[in-house]
């Protein structure tokens, strides 16, 4: 690589994570539940959430909405990009669940680029959808942040970030078009409404510009709705029934209901701050310090 093109795939990385860190800040929140996302606006970029694969492609409709039997199986939902000008070049999201509907397994790599991961990107050794990212990713900001599915806490909460320095840039783009970015592979385990959402997101071009960015659910971050049914658990010869199943026994299962009225969103939890979310502050702020020297070397670079 020439040492133009490595200081650029090096300032790419820091302005990512910079940016992804200070969105990410903003974001923090001690407790509270998932909030329900606006309805999003046609034609601006935006992350979105599909349900349904529709027969070998997602995002191609977005599904919102869908039912899923209580009987921890695995399923996946995918995270699309929607209406982006260009092709991704990084991206960053989380993809909060509720635990008590939705379990998930991460996927143990160890090091590696964690393309074939939980959440998985469209690309690596498996692909699940054509096109996909395309080639020279790193789903792991080279061994520094592994995907995981559930990083713990009162929430589920599925995390991924991915750059492609000096990758292939295949991902379609353009008004109305939905492409995916990555799978999450979840199950179904208990009865209730499971509303999705995404937060602390965001994408960049290849040159540095920011695509989208969002902290909780907004026009910018769509989330969808899971319909764990009871109605849909078929009975698995010496398994044991989801709470609230046919035969259970004890209190029927409970359907939990959103946190707010669909097309709203609903204000950031409220609570005091942590010393982690202190600790958290501070290395952030090295982050964009460091970011932001970057930036300083990358336009250099360009006028020289």
């Amino acid at each position: 690589m020439r040492g133009g093109d490595m200081t650029r795939s090096i300032v790419l990385v820091m302005l990512a994570a910079a940016a992804i860190a200070a969105v990410a800040l903003v974001g923090l929140r001690s407790n509270g539940g998932p909030d329900v996302a606006s309805a999003h606006v046609t034609g601006s970029p935006h992350m979105e959430i599909d349900l349904v694969k529709d027969g070998s492609t997602w995002c191609n409709p977005v599904d919102a909405t869908a039912s899923r039997p209580a009987d921890n199986t695995e399923y996946q939902v995918a995270i699309c990009l929607t209406d982006a000008p260009v092709a991704p070049a990084a991206f960053e999201f989380q993809v909060v669940y509720d635990p008590a509907l939705n379990t998930c397994t991460n996927v143990a790599t160890g090091e590696g680029t964690s393309l074939d991961d939980n959440p998985d990107a469209n690309a690596g050794s498996t692909t699940f959808s054509t096109p996909n990212l395309g080639t020279g990713w790193d789903c792991s900001v080279y061994d520094l942040s592994e995907p995981m599915c559930d990083l713990g806490g009162s929430m589920g909460t599925a995390y991924m970030s991915c750059v492609s320095p000096a990758g292939t840039l295949t991902l379609p783009f353009g008004s109305g078009v939905s492409a995916p970015l990555a799978v999450l592979n979840l199950k179904a385990a208990n009865v209730g409404v499971d509303n999705l959402t995404i937060q602390n997101a965001a994408v960049f071009d290849a040159d540095v510009n920011n695509i989208l960015s969002c902290t909780t659910p907004s026009a910018a971050c769509v989330g969808a709705t899971v319909n764990v049914n009871i109605n849909d658990w078929t009975p698995t010869p010496g398994g044991v029934p989801p709470t609230g199943a046919p035969g259970a026994g004890g209190t029927p299962g409970t359907t939990a209901q959103p946190d707010a009225t669909p097309g709203e969103e609903k204000a950031a939890g409220e609570g005091g701050g942590t010393n982690a979310g202190l600790i958290a502050g501070i290395v952030i702020g090295a982050v964009v310090v460091v970011g932001g020297a970057g930036w300083f070397a990358y336009r250099r670079l360009r006028l020289r």
